[in-house]
């Protein structure tokens, strides 16, 4: 009996681990290893990835040293393509063992999407953060899904769990605020979603939940019915009647007992007119104090138009606005002065925001365009695509936001760009042509076994080449010849048909064979081989007559 390679290039033991092909592997330096269905990197502190199944994968969203993360770029080029990479932070080893680390996992999880939505709550605008930081969420949010409809399958949880598992699977999507809704708020509601979903899958907590939170409502309501400030009182009774809603919710889905609440309605409305006339007082002085503020800066920095971003501008529209509409309903008017000066500065304001917005997407867009332009005139045809894009998908995510503004002055800008989409599309179009010729002499010497990496391997389709005992790929996946004589004989038996083949079980070295495509292509593993690849080492191997 043969023994069992363990001692592995990096590439070939993320393809290994995988792949399921072997139990264990590591690299020559021990950093970068796998036992079982774990990956990780430079110890069990750091899990890089789990398989689940061979097309569920579990991957570490946190990034760390610069050596760990080109390991994880390396072991999510090498999952399937057909599989399900679900995204989770700050995985260890400690994370897949025990009795209870499925629902721990979810759990965890949801928890972390809460995190990431309550991070995005606090950007103070739309911004590239704000939507980076709601795409982690939602990545998390979709694992957690994911990992709770497969875990109820293995029926290995307590009953309890399952329960909370199949409640969360059969969820189509978190209940989420009004999409019309402010983002900000959006985002704070879409966090409160996340705990209360994290909440469903420990029902031991649960209880004390709804004990707490019964606890803090009598509390709060106590404090409401004393106290000097009645806007402070109000909050209270507010923040008791929530409580005591939310304890009313755990009580209806789990049959806990609700016990008798206070009159909260009651309370507000003995409160409510002393609640008002103290707000109006204090918006109209804050009002006319950040006014004069605003204007008394606008008459200093006239020349710097920023001056209207200040936060006195803000507060100024927002106080007079809130006021106006309380006033309004006592039948009382707010001085014309302060919501003339208060509307004039929002206006303005909102110019000028929206202008430095839309300008500073239209000078990314220009730089971009003017990169590709000069990385492909000094031939690094890589770098200039990935430059083209950049500015081809930019420029269409801005025409789609003034999609309904033809006329607006940012628009017309923009269909200034199209002569030069138009180029880049084209450079595109021949990129993979231009880049093979930029890299050329790499290519050459790696197919002639040259032991050399280069960064244009990862930007092209796996090419192949005959090295010894062995068949390599430019992507680090490693077969033995022996392999290759039945493949290429399933291959031309396939090519030219309607269908193709697909295959369950069929293996080629360590790997997986599962589809011959029609025009000769195979799907090894993770790799997609063209046809003409296959043929050529077909070819070297005399498999195959030279053409």
């Amino acid at each position: 009996m043969s023994r069992i390679r363990n001692v592995w290039p990096r590439e070939q033991v993320a393809h290994l681990w995988a792949n399921a092909s072997q139990d264990q592997a590591r690299d020559p330096s021990g950093n970068m290893y796998f036992s079982g269905p774990t990956l990780y990197s430079y110890g069990s502190h750091y899990v890089i990835g789990y398989r689940v199944t061979h097309n569920l994968f579990v991957m570490n969203a946190d990034t760390n040293s610069p050596t760990t993360n080109k390991m994880r770029c390396i072991a999510a080029r090498a999952v399937p393509g057909y599989a399900r990479e679900l995204w989770v932070g700050g995985l260890s080893q400690n994370d897949f063992y025990g009795q209870k680390w499925r629902g721990a996992l979810v759990r965890e999880a949801l928890a972390q999407a809460g995190r990431l939505y309550a991070q995005a709550a606090k950007v103070s605008r739309v911004s590239m953060k704000r939507d980076g930081l709601c795409a982690e969420a939602h990545a998390r949010v979709d694992a957690a899904r994911r990992l709770a409809q497969y875990f109820i399958g293995e029926k290995q949880e307590a009953p309890d769990m399952r329960a909370a598992l199949r409640t969360l699977a059969k969820a189509d999507a978190i209940a989420w605020p009004d999409a019309n809704a402010d983002r900000k708020a959006q985002n704070a509601g879409e966090r409160d979603a996340c705990e209360k979903l994290a909440a469903l899958l420990s029902r031991g907590e649960l209880r004390r939940e709804f004990s707490d939170l019964i606890r803090a409502s009598l509390q709060l309501f106590d404090n409401a019915g004393s106290g000097r400030r009645f806007d402070v009182r109000d909050r209270d009774n507010n923040n008791a009647e929530a409580r005591a809603n939310e304890a009313r919710t755990l009580a209806k889905t789990y049959g806990f007992r609700m016990p008798k609440m206070p009159d909260f309605a009651a309370m507000r409305a003995e409160l409510a007119p002393h609640v008002r006339a103290q707000r109006l007082a204090e918006l109209q002085k804050e009002g006319r104090t950040y006014l004069e503020n605003a204007e008394g800066n606008a008459r200093a920095m006239r020349n710097d138009g920023d001056s209207y971003f200040n936060g006195y501008v803000i507060r100024a529209v927002q106080c007079a606005r809130s006021a106006e509409k309380d006033l309004r309903e006592l039948g009382e008017a707010l001085p014309a002065w302060i919501m003339e000066r208060a509307n004039a500065l929002g206006a303005k304001a909102a110019r000028r925001a929206r202008s430095c917005v839309t300008n500073n997407d239209l000078a990314r867009i220009s730089s971009s365009f003017a990169e590709g332009d000069n990385m492909a005139g000094e031939g690094c045809h890589r770098d200039a695509a990935k430059a083209y894009a950049s500015a081809v998908r930019l420029l269409e995510n801005c025409r789609n936001a003034l999609a309904d503004m033809p006329t607006h002055p940012q628009a017309v800008k923009l269909a200034a760009f199209e002569p030069q989409r138009l180029a880049a599309v084209d450079y595109l179009a021949t990129a993979e042509a231009r880049i093979r010729e930029e890299d050329a002499e790499n290519i050459a010497a790696w197919r002639r076994g040259d032991r050399r990496t280069f960064d244009t391997a990862d930007s092209l389709p796996p090419m192949l080449r005959v090295n010894g005992s062995n068949i390599e790929t430019s992507h680090g996946a490693i077969v033995p010849v022996s392999a290759a004589p039945r493949l290429w004989r399933l291959i031309e038996r396939t090519k030219g048909t309607d269908t193709g083949a697909s295959f369950t079980g069929l293996h080629v070295g360590p790997f997986t064979l599962h589809e011959l495509r029609p025009n000769g292509d195979a799907v090894v593993g993770c790799h997609t081989l063209e046809y003409a690849e296959m043929r050529a080492c077909a070819v070297a191997l005399g498999l195959e007559a030279s053409p």
